[in-house]
């Protein structure tokens, strides 16, 4: 029963409250709920510093994962998303792994670069983040392999104090990436992420075909 009440805490921001379920109440810190989700993962994903440092200090699992099929985010994910260096900074010194991928193939580096937090960046570097990792989508006609780098993210994103920190992205042809190619995968990744009408529950408004 304690598992939702340390959920609970983290949404609130209840310190005393966290410390008195792990300390004194003897809640599992590291308590999963339908998605695969742990207080850790969801105090990361809220940008909760102070609630991270707790949960670290108590024996929370530093690589904990949530379920593959929602997305596969770790702790380290969120805090690469939300550009906070002082939660990255906390669970790498917590052991937790800077190359792990999420569902899309794409590391904590990858998410950093996706939102443009130099900082992060540097963080997963000094622990060893590859920078060479690839993701699992791209087509060869724009990459020399498919999957797309953290460099790739940082240029097609435009952040680039984190492209500066990084080896530039192989493309077909040119050693620079070109404003085309840029606004080229920009639309790809737009496509790719728009629903099918069979997902949005519509029908087309073509003609029946006999």
């Amino acid at each position: 029963m304690s598992g939702p009440l340390l959920f609970q805490a983290i949404r609130d921001s209840n310190r005393e409250q966290l410390v008195l379920l792990l300390e004194q109440a003897h809640a599992n810190v590291n308590h999963t709920n339908a998605n695969g989700t742990t207080p850790l993962i969801l105090a990361a994903q809220l940008d909760r510093a102070s609630l991270v440092e707790i949960l670290l200090a108590n024996g929370a699992d530093s690589n904990a994962q949530e379920r593959l099929e929602l997305g596969g985010n770790t702790a380290l994910h969120y805090a690469a998303k939300n550009g906070n260096r002082e939660v990255a900074v906390l669970l790498l010194s917590h052991g937790a792994q800077a190359n792990v991928q999420d569902k899309l193939g794409r590391t904590p580096l990858h998410t950093a670069c996706r939102y443009g937090s130099p900082t992060v960046v540097q963080a997963l570097l000094s622990k060893g983040a590859d920078p060479s990792s690839r993701d699992y989508s791209g087509e060869p006609v724009f990459c020399k392999s498919a999957g797309f780098t953290p460099s790739y993210w940082a240029k097609v994103k435009r952040h680039e104090e984190c492209a500066s920190l990084l080896p530039p992205p192989q493309f077909y042809g040119s050693k620079q990436i070109s404003d085309f190619q840029l606004v080229t995968m920009d639309a790809l990744e737009l496509t790719l992420n728009i629903p099918s009408k069979k997902t949005m529950g519509g029908r087309g408004k073509g003609k029946k075909t006999k």
